[in-house]
Parts: C-alpha cells; sequence; structure tokens
C-alpha cells in the first residue's frame, strides 16, 4: 500500500472504500494526482495560476497549483456541477 492510498483510506474510513465504484473513484483519482506529480506543468493553465487534470472514467477534474516546494491540490471537481465553488479557496496573486 503507498502512502497517498493510506491518507485516501483514513479519510474515507467506511464510506466508499467498500463499495467497489468508490474504489475506482479513488483510483482515478490517486491516478491522477501520480500523474499531476510526474510532470505538473503539461496541464494548461485554467484561471489565474490554477491548473486541471481531468480524471479517467469519472467526469472529475483535479485542480492544483504549484508552488516552489510543492504542489497544492485546490479541489477535485466535478466537471458539471457549479464549476467555480473552488475559487475562494485561492488567494488573488
Amino acid at each position: 500500500m503507498r502512502r497517498g492510498e493510506r491518507a485516501w483510506q483514513f479519510h474515507y474510513q467506511g464510506w466508499l472504500l467498500p463499495c467497489p465504484l468508490g474504489a475506482r473513484f479513488i483510483a482515478a483519482v490517486q491516478s491522477a494526482v501520480d500523474h499531476i506529480v510526474v510532470a505538473p506543468q503539461a496541464c494548461r493553465v485554467m484561471e489565474e495560476d490554477v491548473r486541471r487534470f481531468l480524471t479517467k472514467v469519472f467526469p472529475y477534474a483535479v485542480l492544483y497549483t504549484i508552488e516552489r516546494d510543492y504542489i497544492l491540490i485546490v479541489a477535485v471537481m466535478h466537471c458539471h456541477r457549479e464549476p467555480g465553488y473552488w475559487h475562494h479557496r485561492i488567494q488573488p496573486a
């Protein structure tokens, strides 16, 4: 078990993981994060300095910024519901 998976299990204990669809969703988000870590600049900038990586299978996107020493995940956003709900999470530059 990888370190990131343990964090997901703790956060979603008993809620998503027993469900096969929930486990697939977690795997899709983890795969997106893995791709972001390998090539953070591969995705284009959406707004300000926020980038978007689309998950496979599910209509979700991982929104992130590239900071000096780390990658900040701003949101895991459903692509068809309230698309701008995350704007309050970033500070104006």
